[in-house]
């Protein structure tokens, strides 16, 4: 049974459901009988996978006012965001729980967004999501524009590639910014690490940023990867996958659908070059629990 029991102001046992959207790992709680926590520091207090749940997001469903449900999602840093691959998992946690038959409109932060069910396989459902129309505008960069401990991360032979990849970089919204890049060939690990955790904290000034790679790995394929905002390296993203198409396409290098192979398996992406973006894709149930929360209500 999902809920919390505790005493109001003390510690209490919160449900929650350990689920991934191919390995992007969520912590949800069921909020739709009214419960209130301090979600960020339960976002915070769970996220550690060495000494506690562990999650790349907090994901809390409750009553909605645009539609019927609601879908918040905590990085692990309390911060509040939108999710793209959230939106599968929550899905199928209500259709697992006969609140749903096949489509949904969950409202989100970043307004509503439609995900229909697909099929299941075992424990891993496959939905398809809307994310929205993307904002997008040019983003270039420069290796100078970064710390100079980002700069001096590249090697020689890397260095013309990065300025071009940055040179071409998009700014893409699904509701949560990332900086898209096209990379030419596999990027050394520690080369791939400090400019990413870079460009999240200096892209775009005030604001952190997700930042997403791709590249084109055969017809109608890319691969990508991701470094998201307040999580770092994650296997999987939605939003992620969605801004790797608008990117790849604007740039030729796709059509209106594609493969995007992540470190965590396969979704498919598709945009029109106008509309609204979607990604197809795993959600699995992995375990159920109940965690000790220290400060409830």
């Amino acid at each position: 049974m999902m809920g919390a029991t505790g005493t109001r102001g003390g510690p209490a046992d919160v449900a929650f459901v350990k689920m991934h959207a191919a390995g992007n790992a969520f912590v949800l709680v069921d909020a739709l009988d009214g419960l209130e926590l301090d979600w960020p520091r339960l976002a915070i207090e769970t996220a550690d996978p060495h000494f506690a749940v562990g999650h790349d997001g907090l994901l809390v469903v409750m009553p909605g006012e645009a539609a019927e449900y609601r879908q918040r999602m905590f990085n692990p840093d309390g911060t509040e965001d939108m999710c793209g691959n959230g939106l599968r998992c929550v899905a199928k946690y209500l259709h697992d729980a006969g609140r749903i038959v096949s489509t949904v409109v969950l409202e989100t932060i970043g307004g509503p967004r439609t995900v229909e069910w697909l099929r299941v396989s075992g424990p891993t459902a496959h939905l398809r999501s809307g994310l929205g129309t993307p904002a997008v505008r040019d983003a270039a960069l420069r290796l100078g524009d970064l710390p100079r401990s980002a700069a001096a991360a590249v090697p020689t032979q890397h260095t013309e590639p990065i300025e071009r990849a940055l040179a071409a970089a998009l700014y893409v919204s699904l509701g949560t910014p990332h900086i898209v890049l096209h990379a030419e060939s596999e990027l050394p690990e520690a080369t791939w690490e400090a400019l990413s955790a870079a460009l999240e904290q200096h892209a775009l000034g005030d604001e952190r940023t997700s930042v997403t790679w791709f590249r084109r790995t055969g017809r109608e394929r890319l691969a990508a990867r991701f470094w998201e905002r307040a999580v770092g390296e994650t296997l999987a993203c939605g939003t992620g996958a969605g801004a790797s198409i608008v990117a790849a396409r604007r740039a030729g290098l796709v059509g209106a659908e594609a493969a995007v192979i992540t470190r965590g398996g396969e979704v498919r992406a598709s945009w029109d070059g106008e509309g609204e973006v979607f990604v197809e894709g795993p959600a699995t149930t992995v375990f159920s629990g109940r965690w000790r929360f220290t400060a409830y209500g």
